[in-house]
């Protein structure tokens, strides 16, 4: 007796369900990677999770490096378009906005890469990123090397990042909120220097 085996005629069907098993590993590698760290998570532990043998993973991905490069990805080539989309001189607060919503969107793995220096620094991703941070830097500063202005850009993206990275709270809600923090801390007149402050006063002067 012989059997028929029916095979789908949609390759689309099996495309997708590729796609799927892809996501659900990087899904869950991501999950160990946050808790263990990117160096201490082993792909046999994700595997086990996952309910599947080693090798089967290692039908999807090659090794650790291209589950996480596959984890990275989308972070990484959205803040690149979005780098690329805006104007050169296109106003801060725009900017901060769209950056934003892809730290909202991408939120597990950018809790990921802020978390774990090991993963912020792998080969696949330092040089990248790096590059990305800089250049959000250079816009938000209009191109300005003042150490006033680079001190409020770095205060800046810190306020912004910081809840995405270290509450546990859903922050989509108050996306608006901190998008205006950040931008308040940009626009915030500059401080006199320390050292001015304290020219005009005599040594025996105290200190405010």
């Amino acid at each position: 007796m012989s059997t028929t085996v029916y095979r789908s005629s949609d390759p689309s069907q099996a495309d997708s369900s590729v796609s799927d098993t892809r996501r659900r590993i990087v899904e869950v590698a991501l999950k160990h990677f946050e808790a263990s760290g990117y160096e201490a998570a082993t792909v046999r532990a994700i595997a086990e999770e996952l309910g599947v043998t080693t090798p089967a993973l290692y039908y999807h991905f090659a090794n650790k490096d291209a589950i996480l490069e596959a984890a990275v990805s989308p972070y990484l080539e959205e803040v690149a378009a979005m780098l690329s989309a805006s104007e050169q001189d296109a106003d801060p607060g725009s900017l901060l906005s769209v950056y934003a919503g892809i730290l909202n969107r991408h939120r597990p793995i950018a809790r990921f890469l802020y978390r774990d220096l090991s993963a912020s620094k792998h080969h696949l991703i330092k040089d990248l990123a790096e590059a990305q941070l800089t250049e959000i830097r250079r816009r938000l500063s209009s191109g300005s090397e003042e150490l006033g202005m680079r001190i409020r850009v770095a205060a800046a993206l810190g306020a912004l990042r910081r809840p995405f990275v270290w509450l546990d709270d859903d922050v989509e809600p108050y996306l608006d909120e901190l998008v205006a923090i950040a931008a308040g801390i940009l626009a915030a007149s500059p401080a006199p220097a320390r050292k001015k402050a304290q020219a005009g006063r005599s040594p025996s002067e105290p200190a405010q």
